[in-house]
């Protein structure tokens, strides 16, 4: 595992936030690589389930669809694709592969 310190800083707050990555790149399933238990759990949340793109991660499935998009104003553009809050103080991050087949996936926890 490997961590690392960002410091965001705004003219009133200055925000440490720890990114937690193994740097290793997860796969992109469709819905049918989902196991029956995972498609059972999720499918009821969509009207064209067949196109999301998933991946597991920490015993979770994540839909892709779900990452906002990063763009200059995020504190994690430089390295990340996207991110997903889980909660107030924390969010999922995901960096597509070069082929876009896998994603590198990692914690940031304020």
């Amino acid at each position: 595992m490997q961590a690392r310190l960002l410091v965001i800083t705004n003219s009133k707050i200055t925000t440490k936030m720890k990114i937690t990555t193994n740097n290793h790149y997860r796969m992109i399933l469709s819905f049918f690589d989902l196991t029956e238990k995972e498609q059972n759990d999720i499918k009821d949340n969509y009207d064209t389930i067949e196109e999301s793109s998933f991946f597991r991660y920490r015993g979770i499935v994540y839909d892709l669809c779900e990452f906002m998009r990063n763009n200059d104003n995020t504190p994690f553009s430089n390295d990340w694709d996207g991110y997903h809050n889980d909660s107030f103080f924390s969010a999922v991050l995901v960096k597509f592969s070069s082929c876009n087949d896998g994603v590198k996936v990692g914690l940031a926890i304020s």
